[in-house]
């Protein structure tokens, strides 16, 4: 009886290293996955920031397509009433409806891109 005794009270002085080193390991581990879990985190936000971001300047590059649009279209009717009245050549009126058509379409392209995110 006297040995069986003496292996419960040294036992956890041999073993206290083994014991000592899971610990350690389990620390590390839930470290770790404390860590990524911070990362993942951080990339989620930082994805819905980008995504707020790029919302948020398509719909200024609309707003700012939409008011060139605008004065185009008022450009094109000055330059028609200039052209009848003899004080603008042909050239500058298409010129102008070339300008307005092609903000036509990088409107359109915006508004099916803005669409399709």
């Amino acid at each position: 009886m006297g040995l069986l005794h003496r292996r419960k009270f040294t036992g956890p002085l041999f073993y206290g290293g083994q014991l000592s080193a899971e610990v350690d390991r389990t620390e590390a581990i839930k470290r770790q996955r404390l860590y990524e879990y911070g990362q993942t985190t951080l990339t989620a936000f930082q994805e819905v920031e980008n995504g707020v971001t790029r919302d948020i300047m398509q719909k200024q590059r609309l707003e700012n397509i939409a008011r060139q649009l605008e004065l185009a279209e008022k450009s094109n009717k000055q330059l028609r009433v200039e052209f009848l009245n003899g004080f603008s050549p042909y050239l500058d009126v298409l010129l102008g409806l070339d300008a307005e058509q092609q903000l036509r379409r990088d409107y359109l392209g915006s508004t099916i891109t803005t669409d399709t995110d």
